[in-house]
């Protein structure tokens, strides 16, 4: 009888502790945290593995060669507002990788990229900036579509397209190539960087 007793309490515990690390809580009505992660699509078109080395040459045979600093995964945490005093807070989680590449050309000597979900829409973008410039945020489906790729560059003697995207203050634009990455840079118009 003690151990029918005994067991029933370790039981009553252990569902109790159980419930408590329960991811969804009826009473609020939704999960507690929820993780919007990069789709096995988007993530295989990031064509960077985070060593690589870009070489660029500019249109007066300038060489910029920029190199790799590895590539970070994080999830980005964004607390939401609950009206119920009784829910606990809810946290969005939205990953983001960023590959950062670095040299010491005083022209050209860094690119960022940034792969995210947007927390506001819970689709795939990417993001691509250099020193202070913002060059674009897209939807990664935008890229898949070829309608969006309007200018071409002869890269390894083929025929490369891309889409051009300026800068916030279109002073710069760049050709972007959803599977080459940069194609073409133009900075401050100055000279002019072809991927090489």
């Amino acid at each position: 009888m003690k151990g029918n007793f005994l067991l029933c309490l370790l039981t009553t515990a252990l569902l109790v502790f159980l419930l408590g690390f329960s991811k969804y809580d009826p009473n609020c009505g939704r999960y507690k945290d929820e993780y919007y992660n990069l789709t096995d699509d988007s993530k295989s078109k990031i064509n960077f593995k985070g060593f690589d080395t870009l070489v660029f040459i500019s249109n007066v045979g300038d060489t910029a060669t920029l190199f790799g600093h590895g590539k970070t995964q994080t999830n980005v945490a964004f607390p939401q507002q609950t009206t119920n005093a009784d829910c606990p807070g809810i946290t969005e989680y939205y990953e983001k990788i960023e590959i950062g590449f670095f040299g010491d050309s005083p022209e050209l000597h860094n690119l960022n990229f940034k792969y995210y979900v947007k927390e506001s829409s819970a689709k795939d973008y990417i993001e691509l900036r250099m020193d202070n410039h913002y060059f674009f945020t897209k939807v990664l489906s935008y890229m898949n579509n070829p309608t969006n790729y309007l200018d071409t560059i002869i890269y390894k003697n083929n025929k490369i397209y891309g889409f051009n995207a300026s800068a916030d203050d279109n002073s710069s634009y760049c050709l972007y190539n959803l599977n080459y990455g940069v194609l073409r840079l133009k900075i401050n118009g100055g000279k002019t960087w072809i991927l090489n």
